[in-house]
């Protein structure tokens, strides 16, 4: 009975974020950009090499808002349309891959992705949902051609899809190697940067990086997540094998985001793919426990550890969002389609789109 409630309030409340976010209004930091993007991108008919390099993006997200706009949409259809296909691939991930407490699982997502790539950055949440509800399938059924393709395809979208072209090698090598290689290679890196004020992986990626910062809270919300997954996978270590890959997976994940922690944002966009599998290992580690202990950790989880998170997300909204009052985090309000205007008294937006 109980489990058959858990079920329908997960998806009662998934129909209820999923609704909010396609509906949304200039809720979320890239929303305007996004916005001025569709605006000035011409329809496909027009394309050429001159208005293609001026404008950012990789080519599959212009070829995807040149058709939009030569079928007629708005920037706000097109907006609701890439925000609900990744909430169905999503879905697909959490039916896939999380049998039992599904709702810490919405919890995580809430909590950690929801607002920045759901709601903010649309081309990576794009891929990252289609990369858990299609591509980690294709990775452990080892169907390596149909993987690399779809990350080729998802690489036109967002081109840091690409750091998990390596992942199959975790079904070949011996993973401790694996991981000691990644340790010592990210450490290292990670040193250099800190001593010459360089990052030398950094500089090997066919990026122009616009911010050079190392954040503190960034990586102390990362390293508490991995500390309750190692106290969880510790505690569940007699049983917990069929984990195995996606543990291994989600630690080199972690070193991947110190090799490039010199900046933040960078290393937040690589290790994303990877630390998004704590959706998996969280409630499934925990349904291997005692149920006391399970009981114990589960409100740790629930009232401790994401409710923090989850306030770091709505501050960074407000702040990296330019909202005129950012004292409160009851300032995030809610805005639709159906009153847009009432965005403009929130926050401030650069772009005028009276002109476009």
């Amino acid at each position: 009975m109980l489990a058959n409630v858990s079920k329908w309030l997960f998806y009662v409340m998934y129909a209820v974020l999923s609704g909010l976010a396609i509906l949304r209004f200039g809720i979320g930091t890239d929303y305007f950009s996004y916005k001025y993007i569709y605006e000035i991108m011409p329809k496909i008919t027009e394309f050429n090499g001159t208005n293609l390099q001026q404008i950012h993006g990789e080519i599959g997200f212009k070829i995807s808002i040149g058709v939009s706009k030569s079928l007629g949409f708005s920037s706000e259809v097109y907006i609701a349309v890439i925000t609900g296909i990744s909430l169905l691939f999503l879905l697909r991930f959490f039916n896939i891959y999380i049998k039992e407490y599904k709702m810490i699982a919405l919890l995580i997502f809430y909590s950690m992705y929801y607002f920045t790539y759901i709601n903010s950055g649309i081309r990576q949440g794009l891929t990252i949902c289609v990369f858990l509800g299609v591509g980690l399938l294709l990775w452990e059924k080892k169907k390596y051609l149909y993987y690399y393709m779809l990350i080729i395809m998802l690489a036109t979208f967002h081109s840091s899809v690409l750091i998990v072209v390596f992942l199959p090698f975790i079904n070949f090598l011996k993973k401790e190697w694996i991981l000691l290689f990644i340790t010592i290679i990210s450490l290292g890196n990670f040193l250099i940067s800190v001593v010459l004020k360089t990052n030398l992986l950094l500089s090997l990626l066919p990026i122009t990086p616009y911010t050079d910062v190392l954040s503190l809270p960034a990586f102390s919300i990362r390293a508490l997540s991995l500390i309750l997954i190692l106290i969880l996978y510790f505690l569940t270590k007699n049983n917990n094998a069929r984990f195995d890959n996606i543990f291994y997976s989600y630690l080199i994940g972690f070193y991947i985001y110190i090799a490039f922690a010199s900046n933040s944002l960078i290393a937040s966009r690589l290790h994303v793919y990877f630390k998004a599998l704590e959706m998996i290992l969280i409630p499934g580690y925990l349904g291997l426990l005692r149920l006391n202990t399970r009981r114990v950790l589960g409100y740790i989880i629930l009232l401790t550890l994401y409710p923090i998170f989850w306030s770091k997300e709505i501050n960074s909204q407000l702040s990296d969002g330019s909202y005129y009052n950012r004292d409160s985090l009851l300032n995030y309000k809610y805005v639709s389609v159906f009153n847009q205007n009432d965005i403009y008294q929130l926050r401030y937006t650069k772009y005028d789109f009276t002109d476009l």
